[in-house]
């Protein structure tokens, strides 16, 4: 019999609609249920590409033993993290102060008015050694519930007053002229590894929103050590097993230092980000292998990801057939069974597929550590040989690995997540002119408009569109990088209709979302009633804030619409946030990204008209820091747009505006 989630619309809690478990979706339902009948809460918190809660799943929510203990004591609630960051935030900051660490599948104990007294990640049906089973914990706090309640009350308000403190930026102020951004890159620099390339020296997480800073920084600063970090881990990163050689697209992480061995799922924002960062790496460096990433992973997206109206899928799991990364890894026998001798030997060779393997039961993931003109060398071949016949075997065997039974795909559509893809794609199409782009770019973009554009009867725009219905009240970050992609477009265009949706989105962060005595936007909406408190997100981890997705579009409004108070808020967000910034960089990647930017001159490109020709000669130049406007669109700075005839393009940088140029290829030349 199915319990209340099989109405849900979310894929990751209709994968729950048939356990015996008496879950509740967070909403008045079970919250008024706790209180009604003064029951603690059990809330678990997972997301459709998490192999820990498919195992939890299997091992304890569909046993009926476990079940009856836990329809008997609480009431009992699952969420998908991804539709709701705001409760995820919220109790994964409580289980790092409950257990000193945090993670996936997120368990909390609640009291009935949201307080949270206990949590952990998995735990096993049958204890362990040092683990007890969910069956003995739930006994155990279910006791002391009805046994302790005062002292389980009081435990909850600690913990709750000390996360909302975790949750605010409470830090003082740096000196005036702190050199903050330096001292930022030198903070990554402790934590960069130098043999394998990436931070830290355990798992290895791609982290590419720090990586597109330290690559301007690189850039602007003519620091080659610093650009050599950045190129190193791009080229380890995308030759390792972090990325899916044959089949395109990253996963989440590797397990690994070597970035050899990843943990499988895939996630929209992951590939978002880094389309965006190997399309900065192309265009700066003009590397051949920097641009296949960029194409391949679009091919990925296009083919496995994009739905037909044009929105783009969550993720997919790490596992099918209940195992981990079944559908990735190959071993020799596997070869041979769909390639010829002189295939299997080139694509082993190339793919470093060997007897004993990189993976559980000697299989290997693939990974590319040497050119193909060193793996024909050692076979005694000449390379357009070698060339032809790793095509041909990359080609059978993508076929076959086609045939395998897939991961699954969450297909619900995730409005901050989509807007970052829109904007990676219209990277893609001016840096890498990748030819698949614009048209996805575009599509989905319209698709945005069509669903997430408009406000709900509740008076709030929705954040998740999922079996056909958007739904969900947006935050923050949706807002932001929705304007952003609308930016995006626009520049990508010069069509009015994005331009004017980005101006709407901001004003609704601005009179919505926007604390101007904290210095900050609210990660939700003031008509978001159902959590402890109102949170304020300010870590780009794994995604951009919705403070720093605030900031970029601040950025971006104060030169196009010529908007002071814009820069004002701005300047009052960066001067907030820089004291943390700068003790953990590597968690603001996205925001130290727009710091730099702000502090540099700007560069802008103006267009008398519509005249599309002149975006040409934009393409495969790297210019992180200009704005492209045309002199058509109402509502911009006048004087941007003031004296700017129709037909001819205007360049100025470093506050110096070239001769009008009355073509494309004119245009190109006084860019230089």
């Amino acid at each position: 019999m199915s319990n209340r989630l099989s109405e849900s619309p979310s894929p990751y809690l209709q994968q729950h609609a048939e356990n015996p478990v008496n879950w509740y979706p967070w909403g008045p339902e079970a919250l008024q249920k706790a209180k009604e009948e003064d029951k603690p809460i059990f809330l678990s918190i997972g997301y459709s590409a998490c192999h820990w809660c498919h195992v939890m799943k299997r091992e304890s929510f569909q046993h009926q033993q476990t079940a009856d203990i836990m329809n008997k004591l609480y009431v009992n609630i699952k969420v998908d993290r991804e539709e709701r960051p705001d409760l995820d935030q919220l109790y994964l900051k409580s289980l790092m102060l409950i257990m000193g660490g945090a993670g996936w599948p997120l368990n909390v104990w609640l009291t009935p008015d949201l307080k949270p007294f206990h949590g952990a990640t998995y735990l096993p049906h049958i204890p362990k050694p040092g683990m007890p089973s969910l069956a003995q914990q739930l006994l155990y706090l279910g006791d002391a519930w009805k046994k302790k309640r005062e002292e389980v009350e009081a435990s909850a308000d600690r913990v709750s007053t000390v996360v909302k403190q975790m949750l605010e930026v409470n830090a003082d102020p740096l000196e005036e002229a702190t050199p903050w951004l330096d001292e930022a890159v030198r903070g990554c620099e402790l934590q960069y590894d130098d043999k394998h390339g990436g931070f830290g020296s355990g798992s290895k997480f791609p982290q590419p929103m720090i990586l597109r800073f330290l690559l301007l920084r690189a850039i602007d600063t003519e620091d080659t050590e610093l650009f050599e970090l950045v190129d190193h881990t791009a080229q380890a990163m995308g030759r390792g097993g972090l990325y899916d050689q044959l089949g395109g697209g990253f996963h989440r992480y590797t397990v690994d230092r070597e970035w050899d061995v990843p943990h499988f799922e895939k996630m929209l924002y992951d590939n978002a980000q880094l389309c965006s960062f190997y399309a900065e790496m192309f265009a700066h460096t003009k590397k051949p292998f920097y641009k296949w990433v960029v194409d391949s992973l679009v091919l990925w997206l296009e083919r496995d990801m994009t739905l037909e109206n044009g929105g783009f899928c969550s993720s997919t799991d790490a596992e099918s057939e209940e195992e981990e990364g079944r559908a990735f890894v190959w071993t020799p026998g596997q070869l041979a069974e769909v390639l010829d001798e002189n295939e299997q030997q080139m694509f082993a060779a190339f793919f470093n597929v060997t007897p004993e393997g990189n993976f559980k039961g000697g299989a290997s993931v693939l990974t590319q550590r040497r050119p193909i003109s060193r793996c024909a060398k050692d076979l005694g071949w000449d390379f357009e040989l070698a060339v032809r016949v790793l095509n041909s075997a990359r080609e059978k065997a993508f076929d076959a690995r086609e045939e395998r039974e897939q991961p699954n795909c969450d297909d619900k559509v995730i409005a901050s997540w989509n807007g970052q893809m829109v904007s990676a794609l219209c990277q893609a199409a001016r840096l890498c002119e990748t030819e698949e782009a614009p048209e996805l770019a575009v599509k989905g973009g319209e698709f945005l408009l069509s669903h997430f554009g408009e406000k709900q009867d509740d008076g709030t725009y929705p954040r998740v569109w999922a079996d056909g219905k958007a739904y969900g009240q947006a935050l923050s970050e949706d807002l932001g990088s929705l304007t952003l992609a609308f930016l995006d477009l626009y520049e990508l265009t010069l069509e009015d209709r994005w331009f004017d949706k980005a101006q709407e989105l901001m004003e609704t962060l601005i009179t919505e979302y926007w604390v101007k005595e904290k210095a900050q936007v609210a990660q939700t909406s003031p008509k978001t009633e159902d959590i402890l408190f109102r949170s304020f997100a300010f870590e780009d981890n794994p995604t951009p804030s919705g403070n720093s997705f605030f900031a970029e579009c601040s950025r971006r409004f104060a030169t196009l619409k010529g908007d002071r108070k814009a820069e004002k808020r701005l300047d009052a967000l960066l001067k907030k946030v820089a004291p943390v910034a700068v003790q953990a960089p590597t968690s603001f990647g996205y925001l130290l990204r727009t710091a730099h930017l702000h502090e540099r001159i700007g560069s802008e490109l103006v267009i008398g008209g519509r005249d599309k020709q002149f975006l040409e000669a934009l393409k495969g130049r790297f210019l992180p820091n200009l704005l492209v406007a045309s002199t058509s669109t109402p509502g911009l700075d006048p004087g941007l747009t003031k004296g700017r005839d129709e037909g001819k393009a205007y360049f100025c940088e470093d506050r110096t505006c070239r001769r009008p140029a009355e073509s494309a290829e004119e245009l190109q030349k006084l860019m230089g």
